[in-house]
């Protein structure tokens, strides 16, 4: 079996595993001590190449990439006979809807929210509007980037140190020179052609010393919580490009640097992967969170024009309201 079944099948199987567990707590909600599954996304060389018969030199190692674990859910309390608090909230989410909404009124600027509990399927949005993305563009250029390695157009080695520098670093001059590279209208143009209808890249960022010569177009760059919301999903489910391509992504963002925001309002000893986003205007996270109850989706976005270094905080509090939604008591 070649590296890169290899790697789908541990996909499929860490998957498989997590819908079991998922299973299991609606079966023994009260009554089980713990289910565990733990899978290792390795480095893998995903084959290709600007030339057929260019060999694949130098991949990265496997200790470029983050092993990926889901945690054993155990709970060492007495069962009681009552219902539990998760059966009790409704299935649309309109509660954890109110609750947000209440909790972001009195806050600075003017804020979107997106969540969605990957297990059932079930999402909220607030505020879906269209809004200066910063960094949080880099989720995308990742995507586009996949897509010509996956197409053969690069070898991954040819832009790997880049892609690691933007998503685990968000380095700005990583950035660009990946958008010289696979193209500039590349990013916009694979957003069209994977359903993200909100999401445009026009120019590239600062600061930088190689953003200049890049813009397409008088416009912003721009998305919203949904599409952004959405691209998360792609990544997690391992449709982005390919289960291979969306593994790399997904480890990007688990050694992601920056943790300030909604990784702040959860649990250390759960697993989050995320991406920021931030401005003097606006501020952004996008998480994965591998939660005992459930795995989710939370996007939060801010416009606070010359105020959102002062919004860092409320991340956080929003984050620790979602994720006690779902894990009452904990």
């Amino acid at each position: 079996m070649g590296p890169d079944k290899e790697l789908e099948r541990e996909f499929a199987e860490r998957n498989r595993k997590r819908r079991l567990i998922s299973k299991k707590r609606l079966i023994k909600q009260w009554t089980f001590l713990g289910a565990a599954v733990a899978v290792i996304m390795g480095a893998t060389v995903i084959a290709g190449g600007k030339k057929a018969d260019k060999p694949v030199k130098n991949a990265p190692s496997s200790s470029q990439t983050s092993e990926i674990k889901v945690r054993a859910a155990v709970d060492e309390t007495p069962a009681a006979p009552a219902e539990s608090k998760a059966e009790e909230k409704p299935d649309d989410l309109s509660d954890l809807k109110k609750m947000l909404e209440d909790k972001i009124a009195p806050y600075t600027g003017e804020w979107s929210v997106y969540v969605k509990n990957l297990d059932t399927d079930k999402s909220i949005t607030i505020n879906n509007r269209p809004i200066y993305p910063a960094s949080i563009i880099k989720l995308f250029a990742l995507g586009a980037a996949y897509q010509q390695i996956n197409d053969g157009i690069f070898v991954e080695e040819t832009l790997y140190p880049d892609l690691e520098q933007m998503a685990v670093h968000s380095n700005n001059v990583a950035f660009n020179n990946i958008v010289w590279d696979i193209g500039k209208t590349a990013i916009t143009d694979w957003c069209r052609e994977n359903g993200y209808k909100d999401t445009e890249q026009n120019h590239g960022l600062n600061p930088a010393d190689n953003a200049e010569g890049l813009a397409t177009s008088d416009k912003r760059n721009v998305t919203t919580v949904e599409d952004v919301g959405k691209m998360m999903e792609s990544i997690y489910r391992g449709e982005c490009v390919s289960k291979v391509c969306s593994a790399r992504m997904l480890n990007f963002m688990l050694d992601q640097e920056y943790r300030d925001k909604l990784p702040a309002g959860i649990p250390r000893n759960v697993m989050v992967a995320n991406k920021t986003g931030e401005t003097d205007d606006v501020s952004h996270d996008a998480a994965i969170v591998y939660s005992p109850a459930c795995d989710y989706i939370i996007v939060v976005m801010v416009d606070a024009p010359d105020e959102a270094w002062d919004c860092f905080g409320y991340f956080s509090l929003i984050s620790a309201d979602v994720y006690g939604y779902f894990n009452p008591g904990t």
